[in-house]
């Protein structure tokens, strides 16, 4: 969904040319990186153990 959400956001930004609307996508990207994600992953590694830390080491974060 993350993914997704980030490769609209950068076509909308190609297909307009202009500078917001680049910088929206990656402030957008920043977040999810730095903030959603480590915040998600915390909970799902206390949720699901060791079963979390195998699927960490076998699927990257962003496919």
């Amino acid at each position: 969904m993350y993914l997704g959400m980030v490769l609209m956001m950068a076509g909308i930004a190609v297909c307009m040319g202009t500078v917001p609307f680049y910088a929206s996508a990656l402030v957008y990207f920043a977040v999810l990186n730095f903030v959603f994600c480590p915040y998600e992953e915390r909970k799902l590694s206390k949720a699901f153990g060791e079963h979390y830390k195998g699927y960490v080491e076998r699927v990257r974060r962003w496919l």
